[in-house]
Formats: C-alpha cells, sequence, structure tokens
C-alpha cells in the first residue's frame, strides 16, 4: 500500500510539475512519455506482475480516461524450464549474480539404474554361494531436488540433490542350496528336493530411496563427471522366492516377510559419462537380513544408469 501511494504521490507531482513548463495539454515526446496535465484523479493497482495506471479526467475534460499496464520484470529473478538430456522435465528458479545463477531445481523424470548384486561379507559356515550375474537391482529415482552454488563455472560444475525413489533387489543362490523358513520363521539354508532340476532360490527385496548425493562435472561440454554421497533405503517389504523342475512340472514356492532389516545405507558412487550411459556402484555396511533371523551378507551392487 506504501508503495502504490509513493507511486501516485510521485506521478501526481510529476504531472503538476508538467503543468508549469508547458501549455500542452497532452503529447508524446520520443521516447513515448505522456503528459497528462491536472488529472482530476490518478490510479494505480500493482500486483506481483502488472501495474494498471489508470488517470480519470483532467483539466478541461471530465471524461477524459487513461489506462496503461506496465509489466514488471525483476532483471535479477530467472525462471526457467527445460528437458535436459535425460528427458527429465527440470524447473529451474534463482537469483543471477553477474554471469552465475544460483539455482534450485526440481526435476520430475524417472532416473533409472540396472545392475547386478554381488552380495559379500557372506559367513562360511552358511554355505552360501550367491549368483552374482542372475542377482539384479532395477532402481528408479522419480523425483530429484537440486541445489546448484554457482551454475555457470569455466569447464567445471559442481552441486547437491536430494532424491525420491524406488529399488528392487534380488539376491539369488547357486543351484546347491535353497532358502525356506524353519524354526521361529527364521530363514534357513537347505537342500533341494531329490532328482530335482532348473533351480533357483532367492530373496526379493523392495525399498523406498533416498539419494542424498554431491556432484561434480568437468570438461568443455561438462559431459563427464562423478557423484559421491549415501542412499537412505526404507525397506517395506521381502520375500524368498525358491523354483525347481520335477520331472515335467514346475514348482514355485513363495514366502513373504524374510526378516530383512527396516532401514539401511548404501554409499554410491556414480560415473558421468557423455554417451547417456552412466556407471555405478553401491555398497552397504549392513547387513540385509536382521540379526539371527537368516544368513548374513552384505549389499554389493554395481551396474548402469540412464
Amino acid at each position: 500500500m506504501k508503495k502504490q501511494l509513493f507511486t501516485a504521490m510521485a506521478l501526481l507531482g510529476s504531472i503538476s510539475a508538467s503543468a508549469t513548463t508547458t501549455g500542452t495539454q497532452m503529447s508524446f515526446a520520443d521516447n513515448d512519455t505522456t503528459i497528462i496535465n491536472k488529472a482530476r484523479q490518478v490510479v494505480i493497482v500493482t500486483s506481483d506482475s502488472i501495474q494498471k495506471v489508470e488517470v480519470i479526467g483532467k483539466e478541461d475534460n471530465e471524461n477524459f480516461h487513461y489506462e496503461n499496464n506496465i509489466q514488471l520484470v525483476d532483471s535479477n529473478y530467472v525462471s526457467e524450464v527445460k528437458i535436459d538430456r535425460n528427458w527429465d522435465v527440470c524447473i529451474k528458479v534463482g537469483r543471477k549474480k553477474s554471469e552465475d545463477m544460483e539455482a534450485r531445481h526440481m526435476i520430475m523424470g524417472p532416473h533409472i539404474g540396472l545392475g547386478f548384486s554381488a552380495p559379500t561379507a557372506v559367513e562360511p559356515s552358511d554355505e552360501l554361494d550367491f549368483k552374482p550375474f542372475q542377482s539384479t537391482e532395477l532402481w528408479f529415482t522419480l523425483l530429484e531436488y537440486e541445489y546448484h552454488p554457482r551454475l555457470k563455472q569455466k569447464n567445471h560444475a559442481h552441486w547437491f540433490s536430494a532424491g525420491l525413489g524406488m529399488d528392487w533387489r534380488h539376491y539369488r543362490t547357486k543351484d546347491s542350496k535353497m532358502f525356506y523358513k524353519g524354526e521361529n520363521n527364521n530363514i534357513l539354508l537347505g537342500d533341494y528336493p531329490e532328482g530335482t532340476t532348473s533351480r533357483y532360490s532367492q530373496i526379493n527385496l523392495f525399498s523406498i530411496t533416498m539419494p542424498l548425493l554431491w556432484h561434480e562435472t568437468f570438461g568443455k561440454k561438462l559431459s563427464w563427471g562423478v557423484s559421491l554421497g549415501a542412499v537412505l533405503n526404507f525397506n517395506v517389504h521381502s520375500s524368498i522366492k525358491t523354483h525347481y523342475k520335477f520331472g515335467k512340472e514346475d514348482y514355485t514356492v513363495s514366502t513373504s516377510h524374510a526378516h530383512q532389516r527396516p532401514f539401511t545405507v548404501d554409499f554410491m558412487a556414480k560415473f558421468r559419462t557423455p554417451f547417456f550411459l552412466d556407471f555405478y556402484v553401491k555398497y552397504s555396511p549392513f547387513d540385509v537380513l536382521k540379526d539371527h533371523r537368516g544368513p548374513k551378507f552384505k549389499s554389493l551392487t554395481f551396474g548402469f544408469y540412464l
């Protein structure tokens, strides 16, 4: 309100001053300046993006009416929507500082990771042996918030991000042993029925994930880079699936709740390339299953990231 009153007073002052210096009631200078002498009423309405100036009546014409809408632009504020190299929708807003921009991005569009699980720290007494290239991981980052302290630097950029996504991991054993639930529903290892073929047994784990990463890119087009950080895993569901064939019949046995830890952390490194295909590796120092509820092993995954 104060801003509007001050603007109105300034405008009225300029109009009164013009009345003493010129006898012209309305004129247009080379710079498109409109001069109205002795205006009876000036109304100024200012919103976030538009300022409306209205003049009602003047010295010798009570029916005179003038109106103009002025688009307000803050040259220090930038808003941008774009689609990046991964076909993500990127909404970016920030404050300009000379040639740089301090920016915050909200990215909507799935980043997809596809890789393999190679569990580590397996206790020899458990007789547990995994198939690394048949144990798989599929994960998505669906939403990501980025903070760029300085968007433009010569052949160099860095930023921080926090995301939200989902992860499916499968830990498959070799065909010598299978998972099953024994006493107190603990996860145990046992032999397959004799005479069976086409055998596999695996623990499936589904997680809601929150990656927290620091990113660094470099090169002439900033096409190379590395990302380091942690991924918070909220492990909300797990199951056991065992399959084998006996004669011509296929048998599949599924059991829910494999006693997964409800929360784990992965340490992740991601390597950016200019070829639309990045690489990642994740390792968790936590055991996948709860203590004393099943075989002890830790998660190591690696693969491709799009």
